[in-house]
């Protein structure tokens, strides 16, 4: 939990990803370049600056809402392969408002999942960029 009373957003975020999606290797973090290959698919989740929102009138605690902002790529070995775990990955992203373990209130789709080039061409990878309104934890 941060300081603010707000989870850890980006952990929430890759537990549910890790969970869901067993076969894929799931963080914050590539696997060694020595490993990558043997590794996809991979989903890898890398915070960006959010924001805030809800600020009540007397803020001595400061604001009711976080929005934490993250883009997501997706690797695989073939496109066909990118495309559908990118889609999954969209599906469960949304489905966050609805998990029990996760403090998440809303989802936006910032820039929807779409190809991106890497410089492997034995990889075929998918970027994404999603934002989260999350709540406080209860104390």
């Amino acid at each position: 939990m941060t300081d603010a009373g707000f989870p850890d957003s980006l952990f929430e975020v890759i537990r549910a990803l890790d969970t869901a999606l067993p076969l894929a290797y799931v963080g914050d973090e590539l696997p060694p370049q020595t490993a990558l290959e043997q590794r996809l698919p991979i989903v890898l989740v890398l915070d960006v600056p959010g924001s805030h929102a809800a600020m009540p009138w007397q803020a001595g605690g400061g604001p009711l809402i976080d929005i934490f902002a993250a883009d997501f790529y997706v690797l695989a070995a073939t496109r066909e392969r990118s495309r559908d775990l990118a889609a999954r990955v969209r599906g469960i992203l949304f489905s966050l408002v609805w998990n029990v373990d996760c403090n998440v209130k809303h989802v936006s789709e910032d820039s929807a999942f779409s190809r991106a080039p890497d410089f492997n061409p034995r990889v075929k990878r998918e970027h994404g960029e999603y934002s989260f309104r999350v709540g406080r934890r209860p104390s």
